[in-house]
């Protein structure tokens, strides 16, 4: 019960430091669910998460540390439907009598639906590849400021789709304004008061520190299914 679980996962007798324990936490989540309706073994906490990467990262360690946590979310359901302990599956997923089955769940096409459907992907990028836009508002006197990454991604969308307004939520206490791309202006509908919209190159920066790219995605699993054949290619 809930009693047993703090005295055994909050035991600060056992492990004093943070790190400690935070380890026996995960420990006891993980002994906790290793069975779920049915009695079947869920994947270990490591299997399903994403380990952090550092800045220097490139674009195909990204991609391949979410491909690993992508193949074994795929296997503990495919282990679901045939009924399968989770770490079955995971030794008999690519064997040959069962690899063509698997691979209706784990292919490139459902990978990178995945990733887009997870916010990982940009929807605004600039074709040199260098650079992405980035949308500004005049604040006066000859300065812009640079609205918030989700933001920047609404004014692309929108402008992707050909909408000429919107309206968004800006500032701490998220107040509302409407973007008009017809007229370039951020309008505060309660004043009525008008500032003008401007669209800029910015640098990409680092690929761990932001979304990736379509095109950094695409010849990314490219060389995964092309190169290194760990992804079976989008059925069809």
């Amino acid at each position: 019960g809930t009693l047993h679980f703090f005295r055994e996962a909050f035991d600060r007798t056992a492990d004093p430091c943070l790190e400690g324990r935070m380890g026996r936490i995960y420990e006891y989540l993980e002994r906790r669910s290793m069975s779920d309706v049915g009695g079947r073994a869920m994947p270990p906490w490591e299997d399903v998460s994403v380990s952090p990467l550092p800045e220097s990262a490139s674009v195909d360690a990204i991609v391949g540390e979410h491909l690993k946590v992508f193949m074994n979310e795929c296997t503990w359901q495919w282990a679901r439907t045939k009924g399968l302990d989770y770490e079955v599956a995971k030794r008999i997923r690519l064997d040959s009598e069962h690899a063509d089955d698997f691979a209706k769940l784990y292919n490139a096409a459902s990978f990178a639906a995945a990733m887009r459907s997870r916010g990982l992907v940009s929807e605004s990028a600039i074709g040199d590849g260098h650079s992405r836009p980035q949308w500004e508002v005049d604040t006066g006197g000859g300065s812009w400021a640079a609205f918030e990454v989700t933001v920047n991604e609404q004014i692309e969308r929108a402008r992707h789709r050909g909408q000429e307004s919107f309206e968004c939520r800006l500032g701490p206490k998220a107040w509302r304004y409407e973007i008009d791309l017809r007229r370039m202006v951020q309008r505060n509908p309660k004043t009525g008061k008008e500032r003008a919209l401007r669209c800029v190159k910015a640098p990409l920066g680092p690929p761990a520190r932001r979304k990736l790219l379509p095109q950094e995605l695409e010849e990314s699993i490219r060389v995964y299914v092309e190169d290194l054949v760990t992804l079976p290619a989008a059925p069809g």
